[in-house]
């Protein structure tokens, strides 16, 4: 919901001058969406404070908080601005003052709140608030700090909603949610009608629930149904890119495949390659001397 009236408005801006028609059911989509902002808006501020939503209580004091020592700062450098850094008006006022710190530890912050209270209704500071230049320089963050304070004042000790009244909450919010929905629910039925023509701008509106087609697949839409995944179950519906190519079998292994007997074939009949016979060791034949003849012997 946040941010979809602003996006209807830029959609009906992004349609063409003969779309006028559309474009107004746009404009009209996003101001009744508009026209129940505040009703959502206060059911939802009401709901912070149910006791199942403790974070989200927990979350809103600590808003406020910082709201208020983002205050007291923009009042210090108001000071800053208007004498100087180390003057005498802003050692009046804080003497000491660490925004980190206070924003993590509720406990500080409500010592230096009452402390900074105290200090501005001393003689010395209200005396130079009184002055013409002064109270001009300072009076606008003087305002916000007044705000801030009221504004976590009327929060910051607030106790969790129970019995009667945090029912009567959760039925307006339940009532609030339904509402909501049926708005949605016939925002998106209009925006439908009105981007029939404009695809693309669908994801504009509602990012993430629609995918603008491509421009190739818009140029080519006969292309784009080709690419689709075939039924694999209809015959000759098997890519070309799918169907195994015949395996180039070698002269020696087609031979061997006609000798082998036809009982063999099976699973375990996988060929395995060739091995190169192992090479035999070498004989060492000892030397021996010459055979004498006969011959020889007898002379």
């Amino acid at each position: 919901m946040e941010g979809l009236a602003a996006r209807l408005r830029a959609a009906a801006a992004a349609l063409d001058a003969p779309s006028d028609v559309e474009a107004g059911w746009l404009r009209g989509a996003a101001e009744l969406l508009e026209r129940g902002a505040a009703a959502r808006a206060s059911a939802r501020e009401s709901t912070v404070w149910l006791e199942e939503l403790g974070p989200e209580s927990r979350a809103r004091k600590a808003a406020l908080l910082s709201a208020w020592v983002a205050a007291a700062e923009a009042l210090r450098a108001a000071v800053h601005l208007h004498e100087s850094e180390r003057g005498p008006l802003v050692e009046a006022l804080f003497p000491e003052w660490r925004a980190p710190s206070l924003r993590r530890h509720a406990e500080q912050a409500l010592a230096a709140e009452a402390d900074l209270e105290r200090r501005l209704s001393s003689a010395y500071v209200v005396r130079r608030l009184d002055e013409r230049a002064t109270a001009t320089a300072l009076r606008p963050a003087l305002e916000a700090l007044e705000a801030a304070r009221a504004a976590w004042a009327a929060e910051r000790d607030r106790p969790a909603l129970a019995g009667a009244e945090a029912d009567q909450v959760r039925t307006r919010l339940l009532a609030v949610a339904a509402e909501t929905a049926q708005t949605v629910d016939r925002v998106r039925r209009v925006v439908r009608g009105a981007l029939a023509g404009r695809p693309e701008l669908v994801g504009t509106v509602f990012p993430g629930r629609a995918r603008a087609p491509s421009a190739e697949a818009s140029a080519h839409p006969a292309a784009a149904v080709q690419a689709q995944p075939a039924d694999p179950d209809a015959a000759g519906s098997e890519p070309a890119s799918l169907v195994p190519e015949p395996e180039h079998v070698p002269p020696r292994a087609k031979r061997a495949r006609r000798a082998q007997p036809e009982g063999s074939a099976g699973a375990h009949s996988v060929r395995r390659p060739r091995e190169a016979p192992a090479a035999e060791p070498e004989t060492v034949v000892p030397a021996t001397r010459p055979a004498r003849s006969p011959r020889a012997r007898r002379s």
